[in-house]
């Protein structure tokens, strides 16, 4: 069976230009999925905007709120509606749409009724599996944009579904049916944010070293979050990073030692001071020699942010009182974002 798969995220403190185009940033041929920016949403997302309308209007009949008339004169006034709502809301807001087709193994719901125009089914339907298919993209995606600018505030799952199709091409909506404040200051789109993501984010897919720590920088963005977690994802990514890129960085400094013409110093000895220090190094060194490597300029002032965060962060795994509104979440944000950007540009740069 065919389906379509779409994802959307909002990615808060950007905003979309008024005049802006339709883009795409990242195209994946084999997977037949691109993620782009869409100025209007209302036509891609047409069959999943129905979708999600006839799913609420399941729920309000389940619970007893069904307005009146046929269910084709409420579908049609609770989809505009929903759309205008959407048109009204969404303005200059920025998100990005990853859409993918594919085709899965048939299934066989409990319930189908047809329509002119379309199935509905209630039953088991495999939309985890669609969705688990194209996980490492998304993530890799989200990743490319939360590195690619400082602007970036947050990042919001807007919506994810999948829609199928019968064998003669009418969308089947099928549902599995189960109960269960911040302020930000908007920047507008850049260049420099989409050209990052549009050449990095397969980059992401291919390095797994990169993917872990940037993931909780996108968990850090994610505005569900508390102030805790957002702060502790931010620095277990930045923990992460260093220590899984730390060896790579220390052969490159020994190497420049006593390698070339005219070597620093004797091999014997660069291994010696090696051997010695092995096993000395702490978080903050690790830190101070990746940033040492990537961007020596600017080591001594992101050494000193690095220990003010690290303290913040000693301070609440032992147990003592800090002021959850002065975490310094920015700033742990700001060095995991800036390192793995250099990071993947490093990594460009060898492939």
């Amino acid at each position: 069976m065919r389906y379509e798969f779409v994802a959307v995220h909002e990615i808060m403190g950007i905003a979309r230009p008024k005049d802006s185009q339709e883009q795409v940033l990242v195209d994946y041929p084999s997977d037949r999925a691109q993620a782009v920016i869409y100025p209007d949403m209302d036509s891609r997302l047409f069959e999943h905007d129905r979708s999600l309308v006839i799913s609420n209007m399941m729920l309000d009949g389940f619970i007893g709120k069904a307005s009146a008339g046929t269910f084709e004169e409420r579908l049609a006034h609770d989809l505009s509606a929903f759309q205008e709502k959407r048109r009204e809301e969404a303005k200059e807001r920025l998100f990005v749409l990853f859409e993918a087709q594919g085709e899965i193994e048939s299934f066989n719901p409990q319930v189908q009724k047809e329509f002119p125009e379309f199935f509905v089914a209630v039953g088991s339907a495999p939309k985890d599996d669609v969705r688990a298919r194209y996980r490492p993209q998304i993530n890799a995606l989200l990743a490319g944009i939360a590195i690619g600018s400082e602007n970036v505030t947050g990042i919001k799952k807007i919506r994810d579904g999948v829609v199928f199709a019968s064998e003669n091409d009418k969308p089947v909506y099928a549902y599995n049916i189960t109960m269960s404040g911040t302020g930000t200051v908007v920047t507008y789109l850049e260049g420099s944010m989409l050209a990052f993501t549009k050449d990095n984010a397969k980059v992401f897919a291919r390095h797994q070293d990169l993917v872990n720590p940037a993931r909780l920088l996108t968990r850090s963005l994610d505005v569900e979050n508390d102030t805790l977690l957002s702060f502790l994802s931010a620095w277990s990514g930045l923990e992460i990073f260093i220590n899984g890129c730390f060896r790579a960085y220390e052969n490159s400094l020994f190497e420049k030692l006593h390698d070339g013409e005219k070597p620093l110093a004797p091999s014997k000895l660069v291994e010696r001071i090696r051997d010695v220090m092995k096993d000395k190094y702490g978080l903050s060194n690790k830190f101070a020699l990746v940033s040492l490597e990537l961007d020596g300029a600017s080591t001594e002032t992101d050494i000193a942010d690095f220990q003010r965060v690290k303290r913040v962060r000693d301070s609440l795994i032992h147990g003592e009182e800090v002021p959850l509104d002065a975490l310094p979440t920015k700033d742990v944000r700001r060095l995991l974002r800036k390192y793995l950007k250099l990071h993947t540009e490093h990594l460009k740069l060898r492939e």
